[in-house]
C-alpha cells in the first residue's frame, strides 16, 4: 500500500515524452519529492546556525543578569527578616513624626511635615500595594532626609 503525499507534487500531465524544442517539465525548485519546502528548510538551517550562538550568548547574558539582580534581593530578604524579628514593625508601626506641632501663637495644629510624609507614603502604597512596613520605614526616612536637604539648601540662599 502506497502512502499518498499530502502536498501535491508538480508532475508532467502528458505521459508522452516532450518534443526536442520543448523544455522538459521539472518539479518546482522549492518543492522536493518528500514534500518539504527546500528554501524554507535551507533558511531554517541557516538561521539556526547563524543565530544559535548569539542567541545563546544573549540568553546567557539575560540569565546571568537576572541571577545577579536576584542575589542582592535574596541577601536583602535575610536582613529584612532579621529586622522584622528584632524591631517588630508589625506591632509597633512606623513612626512618621509628631502628629501636632506648636504654632508661634502657642496653639497646636496638625504637623505639616508628618501629614505630608503620610500623604506621600499613602500615594506610594496605592501604586505599589506589595510594599511592607520595612519599605514604609525606608520611605519615611528618605522623605525626612529630603526635607532636611531642602531646608539646608533654602537656608543658604
Amino acid at each position: 500500500m502506497q502512502q499518498q503525499s499530502l502536498i501535491p507534487l508538480v508532475s508532467n500531465p502528458n505521459p508522452d515524452p516532450p518534443a526536442q524544442d520543448q523544455p522538459i517539465p521539472r518539479e518546482r525548485p522549492e518543492m522536493r519529492s518528500d514534500g518539504v519546502h527546500f528554501h524554507r528548510r535551507r533558511l531554517i538551517q541557516w538561521l539556526s546556525q547563524a543565530l544559535t550562538k548569539p542567541l545563546l550568548a544573549c540568553l546567557e547574558n539575560e540569565i546571568l543578569s537576572f541571577v545577579c539582580e536576584c542575589l542582592p534581593e535574596i541577601r536583602s530578604l535575610v536582613h529584612r527578616i532579621w529586622f522584622v524579628y528584632k524591631h517588630r514593625p508589625d506591632l509597633h508601626g512606623v513612626d512618621l513624626g509628631p502628629f501636632f506641632e506648636k504654632t508661634s501663637c502657642g496653639t497646636y495644629r496638625a504637623n505639616r511635615r508628618t501629614h505630608g510624609c503620610s500623604d506621600d507614603i499613602e500615594r506610594f502604597l496605592a501604586v505599589r500595594p506589595w510594599l511592607t512596613a520595612i519599605d514604609v520605614l525606608l520611605l519615611a526616612e528618605a522623605w525626612s532626609r529630603g526635607v532636611e536637604w531642602c531646608a539646608h539648601n533654602h537656608s543658604e540662599q
